[in-house]
């Protein structure tokens, strides 16, 4: 048999078969297969889509290849151009924002980078005068003193035309604060006109005169003095509250104990009763005292109304600062509230770790800054007594708070029982059960081992709770107060 013979062979359709799905004998394609194709046609366009955009895309480039590519001077000027008035106010934000962000004095002097923002601070649309106005601030924060001094004239100006947008005037008087020094002389015609606008009346929108006030807090200067603390008692409330938030930021800085006066502290307790006063007015007064307290000035008739506040208070942030700042008096009664308050949000805590962890967690942290401060008293004999009710209360918490954060911050505030006035026996004795208690993170073992080895002078233990546990059997006797 020859190898054609025995070639397999694939016999055709009989008379009368149909022809199999797909091409026919003369090669054309079956109509069924055409409609079975259908489905897969929008794909093979889009594959031929992309392999004609790869192929066109060379020639793209080639065609780009004739031009120049645009310089820094071509951007500039473009940028320029979109800043101008006539383009549209998202344009002109956008261009005016990029000149805002110019660094170097040479572009911004050979671009008059500065008068394309003054023109625009006049720009009738609020936001882009804003924009402008904002931009001449970044310009003076980021230069040299001659682009400052250009910058921060048209702020001044600005600030007082009672023409001008409340929002551009707003914006000036923010930026004249980032960018005004209390001390340099310089700035005093930038302080000068904050102190203008900061005395209210009835040509001056109270929102101006609240920027004006808050600035002159970021400055600092003791020429505001006078100013804030006429706001602080002024009729209308928002006032007030841009007053507290001005002495706030003055409290905060380098010129913070020439503010405080005899009367001050009188009139900070009484906005904590006012009916009108907001929580966030609330706060920040209890912030002020606190700076007050840090300072050295003695707050009388505060505390009763900050311990009110721990009993009935719920809003959170409220409470949180009402517990820095009563720890700042030291008394007796503030400890005993500070046990009350983790009484009543331990109560109140639900869920697995319990809500109101960061109250909690601050009632620790009040209560080791309380040990240290008596610490640092000639004598700690005020404080002992006091230091038992939170020495038993963060014993408690160690045991008992479903909080792992809790619990490390209470293991944290019994290390500052470091003076040996303390009775330490307790305190040495929790932290030692931490270190093998079913329930515990290595977190947890390394603030509780650094604390014992605070509180004895002794490290070789390290985490090793049966070690510590010897060590306190020989030496418990040394753990009790000494007079």
């Amino acid at each position: 048999m020859t190898k054609e013979a025995g070639a397999r062979h694939t016999p055709g359709p009989t008379p009368g078969q149909a022809m199999p799905t797909g091409r026919q004998a003369d090669g054309s394609q079956a109509q069924e297969g055409i409609s079975m194709s259908r489905s897969a046609r929008h794909a093979l366009l889009t594959v031929l889509s992309a392999c004609a955009a790869s192929l066109l895309a060379p020639a793209a480039a080639s065609a780009r290849e004739g031009q120049p590519p645009k310089t820094e001077e071509d951007l500039m000027a473009e940028t320029i151009k979109k800043a101008a008035r006539g383009h549209s106010s998202r344009d002109r934000i956008e261009a005016l924002r990029k000149l805002s962000g110019a660094k170097d004095p040479q572009v911004i002097r050979q671009w008059n980078i500065v008068d394309v923002l003054v023109e625009a601070s006049d720009d009738g649309n609020p936001r882009v005068a804003r924009t402008a106005v904002s931009g001449l601030g970044s310009l003076a924060l980021g230069a040299d003193p001659a682009i400052k001094q250009q910058a921060r004239a048209p702020l001044i100006k600005l600030l007082q035309n009672g023409e001008k947008h409340v929002l551009a005037r707003k914006e000036a008087a923010r930026q004249l604060g980032r960018m005004t020094d209390a001390d340099r002389y310089e700035d005093s015609e930038a302080i000068n006109a904050l102190l203008k606008v900061a005395a209210p009346g009835p040509k001056i929108p109270v929102e101006v005169v609240r920027e004006a006030l808050i600035a002159l807090g970021a400055v600092g200067s003791p020429k505001a003095k006078q100013a804030i603390r006429s706001a602080l008692t002024h009729r209308d409330l928002p006032v007030q509250e841009a007053g507290l938030k001005a002495l706030r930021m003055a409290l905060g800085g380098k010129h913070a104990a020439e503010f405080p006066d005899p009367a001050l502290g009188g009139t900070l307790v009484r906005m904590l009763n006012q009916q009108d006063t907001t929580q966030d007015m609330r706060e920040d007064v209890m912030v002020a005292l606190g700076l007050l307290i840090n300072i050295g000035v003695q707050v009388r008739e505060f505390e009763k109304q900050l311990i009110g506040i721990l009993e009935t208070e719920e809003r959170e942030s409220t409470v949180l600062e009402a517990v820095r700042v009563v720890g700042l008096t030291g008394s007796s009664d503030a400890a005993a509230a500070l046990v009350k308050v983790y009484a009543r949000f331990r109560k109140t805590a639900t869920g697995g770790e319990g809500g109101n962890i960061p109250v909690r967690s601050q009632v620790c942290i009040t209560a080791g800054d309380m040990f240290e401060m008596w610490s640092a008293k000639s004598t700690a004999a005020g404080g002992v007594g006091a230091a038992k009710p939170l020495v038993d209360l963060l014993v408690g918490v160690l045991v008992e708070d479903p909080s792992d954060d809790v619990r490390k911050e209470a293991a944290h505030a019994l290390g500052y029982l470091y003076d040996d006035r303390y009775d330490k026996v307790n305190a040495v004795q929790a932290l030692i059960a931490v270190l093998s208690a079913a329930r515990t993170t290595d977190a947890l073992v390394e603030v509780a081992a650094d604390s014992l080895e605070v509180l004895t002078n002794s490290s070789s233990p390290g985490k090793d709770a049966a070690r510590w546990a010897e060590w306190f059997d020989r030496h418990k006797r040394e753990l009790g107060p000494r007079r």
